[in-house]
């Protein structure tokens, strides 16, 4: 279907399905810690939630151990805004960290911040690099360790929509690969109960 959609439109073919990896089922149980640290004025940090209205500090650890990813993580969010909410921010798509999504019940009315994100990982299997677990197949040698640097910036709406911006550069992930990764997400989330 994807090389039929490059030539009907007259994009580039894609190249490499020959080379992919062969289908095997994949299991991963992930583990993550956060801490959010708010600013005050005498004491240092808290983790009192009503300091956190214009900044706060998020600090994590986490690891995955899995036949798809063996790897583990150490990273910290900076957030600073308008009436930030008493959660961890704007997640990447696989963190384990936020099963809602971050919106909670108890959120402000309205609230905005910018923030930014360093993560490093250190990656003992990646079977995107390494290649298949059980059999032979296309692999490259992959970097053991890599970092993510993220910013972005979230708007959260009449307390259960929240719209976000998020770009992360990521360094190289195997030898030899030509450039760094850069992507980014712009994601709208809505709360509602049943």
């Amino acid at each position: 279907m994807q090389k039929w959609f490059h030539d009907t439109f007259h994009f580039d073919i894609p190249q490499g399905w020959d080379h992919q990896l062969h289908t095997e089922p994949g299991l991963e149980i992930k583990y993550a810690r956060l801490w959010r640290l708010t600013p005050t004025c005498l004491s240092g940090l808290t983790t009192s939630p009503e300091s956190g209205r214009y900044c706060d500090f998020i600090p994590y650890v986490g690891g995955t151990v899995g036949n798809i990813l063996v790897a583990g993580n150490v990273g910290a969010t900076l957030r600073v805004g308008w009436d930030l909410p008493n959660d961890f921010g704007v997640p990447i798509n696989d963190s384990p960290y936020s099963v809602n999504g971050g919106l909670t019940t108890n959120a402000p009315e309205f609230s905005a911040y910018g923030f930014g994100r360093a993560e490093g990982r250190a990656v003992g299997h990646n079977i995107f690099l390494d290649g298949n677990s059980f059999r032979d197949g296309p692999h490259v040698d992959k970097e053991p360790l890599v970092a993510d640097l993220s910013f972005g910036l979230a708007m959260r709406l009449f307390r259960h929509v929240e719209l976000s911006y998020m770009r992360v550069i990521r360094t190289c992930e195997f030898v030899h690969q030509p450039n760094k990764d850069e992507f980014g997400s712009i994601t709208a989330k809505v709360m509602f109960s049943f």
